[in-house]
């Protein structure tokens, strides 16, 4: 081999060597509603308030803020967006709690959900209904609702018999684990003093030892 392709070869050798991709997690919870109001929650209905959700992300858990005691059946919903002509509503069920029994002196509760994997960050529903009346934290915005004895979530919302207003939109959040990658750069082994990043090549004073760099395109810095 000539000498300069050998130092090619070993040049892109030496970069393959030193990055390589690890998936991180962290969890992201996002919020509708507020606290400036109490809206006063009936049993024998179901309640949907839009949400964004930040990032792609795998759904665990709703939770829903009290304002006071609560002894009932509650189960929440995660439902998808139908933007069919602008109308903004409750669409299909994504994922549900099924019914879980709750004795609390109020705050958030957060109830854990079969486990969805949301492949689209965007607009969505979180729904709620409970078996006996509750005191809940939200603010005067947006909500759908419709009369519906307690029991399993529809897989679809009505097309009709229920109500869109603007009255009390409960304060609500959505708990999801996010996956983003991060690159690991670890010793050059054949210039133990050689750093890389993407197309960065740079030189310290003493060795690199696996320097975990996050997504933010930043470059590397050496251990000193």
């Amino acid at each position: 081999m000539q000498p300069r392709l050998l130092v090619v070869f070993l040049l892109a050798l030496s970069l393959l060597w030193m990055v390589a991709r690890v998936d991180a997690q962290m969890t992201s919870v996002d919020i509708t509603g507020g606290t400036s109001n109490i809206s006063n929650g009936m049993k024998g209905t179901v309640y949907a308030f839009p949400i964004h959700i930040t990032f792609p992300s795998l759904v665990t858990a709703i939770g829903v803020n009290l304002a006071g005691a609560l002894q009932s059946d509650v189960a929440v919903a995660l439902y998808s967006n139908n933007y069919t002509g602008g109308s903004n509503r409750p669409y299909r069920l994504l994922t549900d709690s099924g019914t879980i029994f709750i004795t609390t002196s109020g705050g958030w509760q957060d109830i854990p959900v079969a486990i969805k994997s949301l492949t689209n960050s965007g607009e969505y529903w979180v729904a709620i209904q409970l078996t006996a009346g509750a005191s809940v934290y939200a603010v005067a915005s947006t909500r759908a609702y419709y009369p519906k004895e307690f029991g399993p979530f529809n897989p679809s919302w009505p097309d009709s018999n229920y109500t869109l207003d603007y009255a009390d939109q409960w304060n609500m959040h959505v708990i999801s684990t996010v996956t983003f990658p991060i690159l690991q750069q670890q010793q050059n082994p054949i210039n133990p003093y050689s750093t890389s990043y993407a197309n960065y090549i740079g030189t310290c004073d003493r060795p690199v030892h696996s320097i975990i760099l996050a997504a933010t395109h930043q470059l590397p810095t050496c251990n000193r």
